[in-house]
């Protein structure tokens, strides 16, 4: 279910970025608009703080595709302001278990969306790396170790 509500999100954010980039005058499409984005305006906050908890090993493996996809539309689709604090709140929780680089080089990839350098793909693959290493029972060796610094080589750009 969480699967199938993901896609059918990203779908909706996706419908709404064609209706606007093509200034869509059709009568339907101006009067159901506002009451989407209002709805996904309500829940911006949470939905993307539930996934990236997600990606920090709490939700299924199988589901991480989907929620990325769904986080890189949601970034697009919102104001960065409104999205810089949403991302930060969510890294400053106790569920991001990977340390101040972790913290420091997601804050970059998020960020690196919104400016439409960081693909869905790449997305997914980034919260595939965090989601494994949030499985690692040794979470100090993740935060300290070499995987911090394999993943900033990979991803972190200035």
């Amino acid at each position: 279910a969480a699967r199938s509500a993901m896609i059918f999100l990203t779908s909706l954010l996706d419908l709404i970025a064609r209706i606007q980039r093509e200034q869509s005058t059709n009568a339907r499409w101006q009067k159901i608009l506002p009451v989407v984005e209002s709805a996904i305006k309500k829940n911006y906050d949470n939905i993307v703080l539930r996934l990236i908890f997600g990606a920090c090993g709490n939700c299924p493996h199988e589901v991480l595709d989907p929620a990325a996809a769904l986080l890189h539309s949601l970034i697009l689709w919102s104001p960065a302001d409104c999205t810089q604090a949403t991302v930060l709140n969510a890294l400053r929780s106790n569920t991001f278990a990977l340390g101040n680089g972790g913290r420091a080089i997601t804050h970059n990839v998020l960020g690196r969306v919104k400016t439409g350098s960081v693909s869905p793909s790449a997305l997914m693959d980034f919260l595939g790396e965090i989601w494994q290493m949030h499985q690692n029972d040794d979470m100090n060796a993740s935060v300290d170790g070499e995987a911090i610094e394999k993943l900033k080589a990979i991803y972190f750009q200035s």
